[in-house]
């Protein structure tokens, strides 16, 4: 079965929702529409050049397409649209097929997209070993958050919940050492003492440098609402599915 052009969009939108939410600049979600260009697209949003993107959406769908068949649907940027796309990824990618395994005598859905969505993301990161049921997602966030993001949406896209921030810490410590990096200067500063001013300012790089690494680690600063674990995640995912099967 193949996705709808309008399926398309939702994935693409669901994408851009948690990049909102990391705070990276983006144009709000209801302004992904079919007539937004290529050249618009790409620039609005920071995105990758078109042909990284070929390369990042040919790997996510699956397609293998060669790179001609991209060229004329994304170029000219200019005159190419976010519709154009979205039709020609619709009338080349399917939707991947999760049949139910059978466990203990019984079809389990849920081991079935347990399954599909571990085997999608460690083939991405050999070096995961082991993922359960029980594992908190936390713990694996700094190194598959987007892999994540892409694999859930493209099974059901928009189930991913707000995410929230969490300090972490590093960024306590980083905070005090910026403090009292400060303080120091301003000691040094007052006695005139250069000396112990070079050590208010290593304190203060050593601060600014503990937070930069704590903003750039999605494991030390957001969880999801409402979802702890991969079998939480499963359970949204199975729900969505089966509301979206009574729908069709």
């Amino acid at each position: 079965m193949k996705y709808t052009k309008e399926e398309i969009l939702q994935i693409l939108r669901a994408n851009n929702d948690q990049k909102n939410q990391l705070g990276i600049e983006g144009w709000h979600t209801n302004e992904l529409k079919y007539n937004l260009t290529i050249r618009d697209w790409i620039d609005e949003f920071n995105l990758l050049d078109w042909d990284e993107l070929v390369r990042y959406y040919d790997e996510m769908f699956g397609l293998n397409i060669g790179k001609k068949e991209w060229q004329k649907t994304m170029l000219p940027k200019k005159e190419k649209t976010l519709g154009d796309l979205c039709e020609f990824i619709s009338e080349h990618a399917k939707k991947p097929e999760i049949k139910p395994l059978k466990l203990f005598g019984r079809y389990c859905e849920e081991a079935s997209i347990f399954r599909y969505l571990t085997k999608r993301i460690t083939a991405k990161h050999p070096n995961i070993k082991t993922i359960k049921p029980s594992s908190f997602i936390e713990k694996y966030m700094d190194e598959i958050y987007w892999d994540l993001i892409a694999e859930t949406n493209l099974i059901a896209h928009g189930v991913l919940p707000p995410v929230k921030y969490k300090p972490g810490e590093f960024n306590d410590q980083g905070w005090r050492l910026l403090g009292i990096g400060l303080l120091i200067m301003f000691i040094a500063g007052v006695f005139d003492n250069w000396f112990i001013g070079g050590i208010g300012i290593g304190m203060y790089l050593s601060g600014a440098w503990t937070i930069n690494k704590s903003v750039h680690s999605p494991s030390e600063q957001f969880e999801f609402e409402d979802i702890a674990t991969f079998r939480g995640l499963v359970f949204k995912i199975k729900k969505y599915r089966n509301a979206a099967q009574q729908c069709t």
